[in-house]
C-alpha cells in the first residue's frame, strides 16, 4: 500500500468492509429478533390458547393416553407446530410430532404457579430460532392439564434469505463501485502529483521545466503554484549569478587591463622616464582606488549572508548627521548637470544609527538616482513623526515598471531601464535594504514608467 492509489482504493473500500457488514446484521437481527419474532409470540400464544379451549370441552382426553395422542396429531397438523399435552404434574401425556426434548421446565413452573394467562418464550440464536408457548388448561379454576406448542422458525427465518442476499450483494456492489471510483479518483490525483515529483527532480537536476499546469483539487493547485514559484525563483538566481560573474569580470577586468598595461610600459624603457612613470603609477593608483568600493560591496555582501554584519549605534541628531553626508553628492549632482533639491528640516529627532552604515544607504540611493537620471533633477527631503524618521530621494529619471521594483533590491539585479553608466556591479539597493533593516528600518519605492522614482527609508527614532 505505499501507492497513492492503492491507498484511495482501500480508503473507499473500507466504509464497505466495515460499516456496511454491521450495518446489514443490525438490520437483519431487527427486522427478524423484533419483528418475526414478535408476530410469531403472538401467534404461538393464540394458537397455545386455541387448543387449551379445545381440550376443556373434553378434558377425559387427558385420561385417555391414545385419544391424546390422536387429539395432538391432530392440532398440530392444524397448527403446523408441535403440539404436546401435559397432566397437571407436567409429565407428558401426548406430543405429535414426537419431541426432541421436554418441554421448558421453567414454562410449566411459571404455568403451573400461575395459571392465568399463556407463557411464551422465544430464543433467537445464530444457530436457529424457536418459539414455545404453554397454555393452562382450567375447569372451575382446577387445573386438570397444559397444552404446549412449540415451532422451530428456522424455515420462517430462512424467507430472509432474499434479503441477506441482498445486502451481501449490495455490499459486494459497494466494495466494486467504491474500488473503481477510488481508482479514478487516485487516477487524477496521481498524475498531477507525477508531473510535480518529475518536476521536482528536474529542477534538483538542475534542468528548466515547463510550468505546471494549474488543475485538480485545492492543495494541489497550491503545490503546483508552489513549484512553479520555486522554479522561476532558481531560475532568477542563476541568471543572477551569471549576472553577476559578467559584473564582477566587467568591473575588474577593465581596471586590472588597464594596470596590466601601466606594467608593460614601467618595465620597457618608457618607465625610465620620471614623468611617464609618474603618470602611469598615478593612473595604477586612480585604478586600484576605484576598486575598493567595489570590493567593499562584495565584502558586505559576504557579511550579510553569513551574518556577520556589527554595526556600532550611537545616538545621532538625523539634521546634523545629513547635513554632513549631502555636500560631496550635492556636488556630484551638479557636476552631471542636474538640479539639487535639499529640504532637511533643522528640527529631525535623534536615532540610533551606525552613521557610516547609514551614510552610505543614502549614498547608494542617491548613486542609482545621478546613475539613472538624464535630465531634471534629484531632490532630498526628510520628515518625521512620533514613530519614526523618513529620508526620501527622489529622481526624474525613467521611472521603474512595477513587475521590475520587487527585484531593484535583489544583489547584481540591474534591470532593462537605460542609464547613464554601467559602472557598478548592481547591488547598491541590496546592501541598501539590509543596512535599513539591520537598523529596524526600512526602504520602500514608488516609481512608474516616465515619472522617475522615489525611494524611502525609514528609521525608528531612538528609544523606539
Amino acid at each position: 500500500m505505499r501507492k497513492l492509489r492503492d491507498q484511495f482504493i482501500l480508503s473507499h473500500i473500507l466504509p464497505f468492509l466495515l460499516v456496511m457488514p454491521i450495518a446489514g446484521l443490525v438490520i437483519l437481527y431487527l427486522v427478524e429478533a423484533q419483528v418475526l419474532l414478535g408476530d410469531l409470540s403472538a401467534d404461538l400464544e393464540a394458537r397455545a390458547s386455541l387448543i387449551a379451549e379445545a381440550v376443556a370441552l373434553q378434558p377425559e382426553l387427558l385420561a385417555d393416553r391414545p385419544a391424546a395422542e390422536q387429539f395432538a396429531r391432530e392440532a398440530a397438523l392444524r397448527a403446523g407446530a408441535q403440539v404436546y399435552l401435559l397432566d397437571p404434574a407436567g409429565n407428558v401425556v401426548a406430543a405429535a410430532p414426537a419431541p426432541a426434548e421436554p418441554p421448558d421446565s421453567g414454562l410449566v413452573a411459571e404455568s403451573l404457579a400461575a395459571p392465568e394467562g399463556t407463557r411464551v418464550k422465544v430464543s433467537y440464536t445464530i444457530a436457529g430460532q424457536e418459539g414455545e408457548a404453554i397454555a393452562v388448561v382450567d375447569i372451575n379454576e382446577q387445573i386438570v392439564g397444559l397444552i404446549g406448542v412449540r415451532e422451530s422458525i428456522t424455515g420462517l427465518a430462512d424467507s430472509f434469505s432474499p434479503l441477506r442476499r441482498l445486502v451481501l450483494l449490495t455490499i459486494i456492489l459497494g466494495m466494486a463501485a467504491g474500488a473503481l471510483i477510488g481508482y479514478r479518483l487516485a487516477g487524477k490525483m496521481a498524475q498531477p502529483i507525477s508531473r510535480t515529483v518529475n518536476a521536482v527532480e528536474q529542477i534538483a537536476a538542475g534542468t528548466t521545466t515547463s510550468p505546471l499546469p494549474d488543475e485538480g483539487p485545492l492543495e494541489l493547485r497550491r503545490l503546483a503554484e508552489a513549484v512553479n514559484t520555486l522554479a522561476a525563483r532558481l531560475q532568477s538566481l542563476e541568471e543572477m549569478r551569471r549576472r553577476s560573474l559578467a559584473n564582477i569580470v566587467h568591473e575588474l577586468g577593465r581596471p586590472l587591463g588597464a594596470m596590466k598595461a601601466a606594467v608593460q610600459v614601467l618595465r620597457g624603457p618608457s618607465g625610465e622616464d620620471a614623468a611617464v612613470r609618474e603618470e602611469l603609477l598615478g593612473g595604477v593608483e586612480h585604478e586600484l582606488s576605484g576598486m575598493e568600493p567595489l570590493l567593499n560591496d562584495l565584502l558586505q555582501l559576504h557579511a550579510e549572508a553569513g551574518g556577520e554584519r556589527r554595526l556600532d549605534r550611537r545616538v545621532v541628531n538625523l539634521s546634523e548627521w545629513l547635513n554632513e553626508v549631502l555636500p560631496p553628492w550635492r556636488e556630484a549632482v551638479t557636476a552631471a548637470g542636474l538640479d539639487w533639491v535639499a529640504d532637511i528640516p533643522p528640527d529631525l529627532p535623534e536615532a540610533s544609527i551606525d552613521a557610516p552604515r547609514m551614510a552610505q544607504v543614502v549614498g547608494n540611493l542617491l548613486s542609482n538616482a545621478v546613475k539613472y537620471t538624464t535630465s531634471g533633477g534629484v531632490a532630498v527631503f526628510a520628515t518625521a513623526d512620533d514613530r519614526e524618521v523618513k529620508i526620501s530621494v527622489a529622481d526624474t529619471g525613467p521611472g521603474i515598471a512595477p513587475g521590475e521594483q520587487g527585484r531593484v533590491f535583489e544583489p547584481f539585479y540591474r534591470g532593462t531601464t537605460p542609464q547613464r553608466t554601467t559602472e557598478g556591479l548592481g547591488v547598491g539597493l541590496a546592501i541598501a535594504r539590509g543596512l535599513a533593516e539591520a537598523h529596524g528600518g526600512r526602504i520602500t519605492l514608488e516609481s512608474a514608467p516616465g515619472r522617475g522614482s522615489v525611494f524611502t527609508v525609514y528609521l525608528p527614532r531612538a528609544g523606539r
